[in-house]
């Protein structure tokens, strides 16, 4: 995912579409990627910055953090990013000579961007905590361990209770 700059600095702006293969553990260790990570855009040279606009796409697989199921994910995410060649590297992205390296950035961009919550659609009611069964195919009469537990249970019977 390399720029170069020497192009940038004679036409001002320059287009970019550039994939690179995920490294191990930057998704989820259960989660595999089913694409590269794709960049696309428009670099551009704005008083010694480089500004990176563009897309920042991928595709992976991951199980349903509910019920298991495997699921696609698809990203597709805008990508804005300043370049410089000095300054403090804890607050921007650095370059050296005729060449910019896209990579951390967009890893970067990635890995904030991830989701929090896989799950197999919105509705998914997960496994049962007790024989395991998904909930969303089978049900069971097993009773949730953490409602026995619950100090707030005994509001719920009660409520039961007023209901009937």
């Amino acid at each position: 995912m390399k720029i170069d700059l020497t192009a940038l600095k004679k036409f001002g702006s320059l287009p970019f579409d550039c994939s690179m293969p995920l490294e191990e553990g930057l998704l989820d260790r259960k989660a595999k990627a089913l694409s590269p990570l794709r960049l696309t855009g428009t670099c551009s040279l704005a008083d010694g910055t480089v500004w990176a606009d563009g897309r920042l796409t991928l595709s992976f697989e991951a199980p349903c953090d509910r019920c298991l199921k495997p699921v696609r994910v698809d990203l597709d995410l805008p990508f804005r990013e300043a370049f410089a060649e000095e300054g403090d590297p804890s607050e921007l992205y650095l370059y050296e000579g005729d060449e910019l390296d896209l990579s951390k950035a967009a890893r970067d961009a990635l890995v904030l961007n991830l989701p929090s919550l896989v799950l197999c659609r919105e509705d998914c009611k997960g496994l049962c905590p007790v024989c395991g069964r998904d909930r969303n195919t089978e049900s069971c009469n097993c009773s949730d361990p953490a409602e026995e537990v619950n100090p707030f249970a005994v509001l719920k019977q009660l409520q039961d209770q007023d209901k009937s």
